[in-house]
């Protein structure tokens, strides 16, 4: 009586054990749980999963041109990119752009190789990935920028390939739809420009309840920023 007593013991504990093993292998991440769909055939046990497109506005640059670049060598990587310059202040922005385009971020784009096949660089660049970044325009000083239904596309540099980010110092690594920037821009002159074919920004700064957050002046009325910029870049004419 003991001896059935203790296998029927021992067969309740192998169940107990073999139900508690499926219950953990059901839960374990990446572990794909089969189940069947009508007719008894074998659903698919994983769905891909893409992000989609921005959509295109036309009249202006898609966002994301369909290239798809590869990354630079398998693995992730992060790349940070330290420029020792001297500190910027309203007045080098300004000096340094043709137009300051204050603005809503509407959407941005993937990650893009600066190199004109589009592929990683065969050698040392100081930006190596840009991006664009739609936006809507709510004001500007200086030169008005292309624009289609109130919205423009500037490039900036940084961003991500893959699953491998490329953060460059003092510039945004993500622009987030609704988020507003003092967006000074480049109408052509830099090599991104050119690139993108629209202008490059070389400094975005955010903007909170009509407060800039600039680097060296600490935080700024958005109505002073632009009066002082429109003051340097008048001067520049």
């Amino acid at each position: 009586m003991k001896t059935v007593r203790a296998f029927a013991s021992l067969a309740f504990a192998l169940t107990v054990l073999a139900a508690f093993a499926f219950v953990l292998a059901q839960a374990r991440p990446g572990t794909p749980t089969p189940t069947t769909a009508t007719g008894g055939a074998p659903a698919s046990t994983s769905v891909a999963m893409t992000a989609a497109a921005p959509a295109a506005v036309p009249g202006l640059p898609s966002l994301d041109d369909g290239s798809s670049p590869e990354p630079e060598q398998p693995g992730c990587l992060g790349h940070a990119v330290l420029i020792d310059r001297v500190p910027t202040t309203i007045e080098l922005a300004a000096t340094a752009s043709s137009t300051l385009v204050v603005g809503t971020v509407d959407a941005e784009g993937p990650g893009r190789w600066s190199t004109a096949d589009g592929k990683p660089p065969s050698e040392s660049v100081v930006y190596p990935v840009y991006h664009l970044v739609r936006v809507h325009v709510d004001d500007t000083v200086g030169t008005a920028p292309v624009a289609v239904d109130g919205l423009t596309v500037v490039a900036v540099v940084g961003g991500s390939i893959g699953c491998d980010a490329y953060e460059v110092e003092g510039m945004p690594m993500v622009f987030k739809p609704g988020a507003r920037y003092a967006f000074f821009l480049d109408a052509g002159r830099s090599e991104i420009a050119r690139l993108a074919g629209v202008p490059e920004a070389r400094f975005a700064w955010p903007i909170e309840d009509a407060t800039v957050a600039t680097p060296n002046e600490g935080k700024v009325d958005l109505q002073v920023l632009m009066d002082n910029t429109a003051a340097v870049m008048g001067a520049k004419r």
